[in-house]
């Protein structure tokens, strides 16, 4: 059966509706009440909370959840329906048939990629999406189901790891349904599917996914279809978590490989150095503009983003001096700004956090030794900085918010307020997870992780004011009242933020966007390090 949670102003009403196709649950990004069971809670990728049931506020200056509904409208607003696939796709043992997809869409694309948000080739098709502006439905599916079928010593993530998609990716996601019928699976179908998205929006911005730019070579498809495969790093293990980083050379972990790797199995140094020199040698050739076809975003810039995203954090931790952000590869510097400047939707909401792929890394592959990002450990400040965003001053996050939230009543007007929406969205998930996590002044019973929410959330939804840009995407007519507030934070409002900007509950891109994390991080940061009760 499918099961479908469709949440109202005031209501959720579970609907039923007869199915052989297995599970699915829906979930929905606009809600001030919950009534479901909590087992079904825990299966929902997103969670929509409830108005908490607490009296008056704790304190006369910290606002009630309805007034900071009324101060931000846009979080009672239904958001693009987001679903949960209860199970693998494809032939594992753990799969699921698809759901009735037809009833599900309506009428739109419908787009399955991994619920974690880690997958390169499942942010491929998200991003071509997202750039075209092409309405689809999100089903989110457990990536890391197993499938016992291809159960081996090694699971393909290199250090022994499980066998699941995110270690054989491309297979079975993304997977994309068109609303004529055509169905794109895995990376294998990616040509064909940017392809469909130019046929389906034509010329729509950012532009033509495949323009003509010379008589002689497509340039376009000849990046995607030759060239890619031919400046990546070769004899690499598949990997979603750990692209191009382990060596499929049986013997690379027996002998030292002559490049200071000392048989750690990693891809050696110089051809990390050559990839990078080759894609600059691409992104040099037409010097009308910053991508790979000149002055516009085509489809190669979509097929690479992912993974240059992702060299840009490990890279640096992998092998010492090799930084694809530094002045070093100027092309590819300016590549990386004029994608989170000019494409508003990678940085807002698709692109990830270099820190979230670090930490993955580390997480999913601990023999490779990665310290941590924490500012307590020893060894963080070796690591070599993250840079996430442009650092030149002309970088403008609120207006790059503000082009990528136009037309979208469900987004607030600033990154900040966007996260205080969030906040007012998910205030039940966050009170109970904000008690469990934090110092035990902050409890659940008594009322007081409410109103620490309430006051961070207060704090935040200034930035929807009107006015300029700060560099964090906070609003400059508003900063100084922001910063002045953020520093007289309550020692629970500030833990509470220290948790959120922590990834929590929230990650980066999993649950929300870049740019909004940022100005969290702002205030966050801004916020004395000591804690005041």
């Amino acid at each position: 059966r499918i099961e479908l949670l469709h949440w109202t102003q005031a209501t959720m009403v579970a609907k039923t509706f007869p199915s052989s196709t297995g599970r699915l649950c829906a979930a929905s990004a606009s809600a001030s009440t919950l009534s479901a069971a909590s087992s079904m809670m825990m299966m929902m990728m997103m969670i929509v909370p409830s108005s908490y049931a607490y009296g008056a506020s704790s304190s006369t200056t910290t606002p009630a959840w309805s007034e900071l509904e009324r101060r931000l409208p846009n979080s009672l607003v239904a958001g693009p329906a987001v679903y949960y696939h209860c199970g693998g796709i494809g032939d594992g043992d753990d799969a699921l048939p698809l759901p009735d997809e037809s009833t599900l869409a309506d009428g739109r694309t419908i787009l399955y990629r991994d619920r974690n948000g880690w997958c390169p080739r499942c942010e491929q098709a998200w991003l071509a999406l997202e750039a075209k502006g092409i309405e689809y439905v999100t089903i989110l599916v457990d990536a890391e189901r197993r499938n016992s079928d291809d159960e081996d010593d090694n699971g393909g993530n290199g250090n022994g790891g499980n066998d699941s998609y995110y270690d054989r990716p491309g297979s079975t996601l993304p997977r994309v349904r068109w609303p004529d019928g055509t169905v794109h699976v895995g990376s294998d179908d990616m040509l064909s599917f940017l392809e469909k998205c130019e046929e389906t929006m034509p010329g729509c911005p950012p532009g033509d996914y495949f323009p003509d730019v010379s008589i002689s070579v497509d340039i376009v498809r000849t990046s995607i279809e030759r060239r890619f495969d031919g400046v990546m790093p070769r004899y690499t293990l598949p990997s979603s978590t750990a692209p191009y980083v382990y060596r499929a050379d049986g013997d690379a972990r027996k002998e030292g490989d002559g490049d200071g790797g000392d048989g750690d199995g990693i891809v050696q140094k110089f051809k990390y150095q050559v990839t990078l020199e080759e894609i600059e040698e691409i992104l040099e050739e037409y010097d009308d503009g910053p991508f790979v076809a000149g002055d516009t975003v085509t489809a190669a810039d979509v097929f690479y983003a992912p993974y240059l995203e992702r060299f840009a954090a490990l890279l640096p931790v992998l092998r010492e001096g090799v930084n694809p952000r530094s002045a070093q590869y100027g092309a590819i510097r300016d590549w990386y700004d004029a994608m989170d400047a000019r494409l508003p939707c990678y940085s807002c909401r698709v692109k990830g956090r270099g820190e979230t792929w670090r930490n993955l890394l580390r997480m999913r592959h601990p023999d490779l030794d990665i310290a941590a990002n924490d500012e307590n450990d020893d060894d963080a400040g070796m690591l070599p900085p993250i840079v996430d965003l442009p650092e030149r001053r002309s970088f403008k996050p609120r207006d790059v918010w503000s082009k990528y939230a136009e037309g979208k009543p469900y987004l607030a007007s600033t990154p900040g307020a966007e996260v205080a929406s969030r906040i007012v969205r998910d205030r039940d998930a966050l009170i109970r997870a904000a008690s469990a996590a934090c110092s035990a002044s902050l409890s659940e019973e008594d009322g007081t992780a409410d109103a620490a929410l309430r006051e961070l959330c207060a704090v935040l939804a200034m930035a929807a004011d009107d006015g300029g840009d700060g560099d964090d995407g906070i609003d400059d007519d508003a900063d100084a009242r922001m910063m002045a507030a953020a520093s007289r934070l309550s020692g629970d409002a500030r833990e509470v933020a220290a948790f959120l900007d922590g990834g929590g509950f929230w990650e980066v891109p999993r649950d929300i966007g870049l740019i909004p994390a940022r100005a969290l991080r702002a205030i966050a940061n801004a916020a004395p390090k000591p804690r005041i009760a």
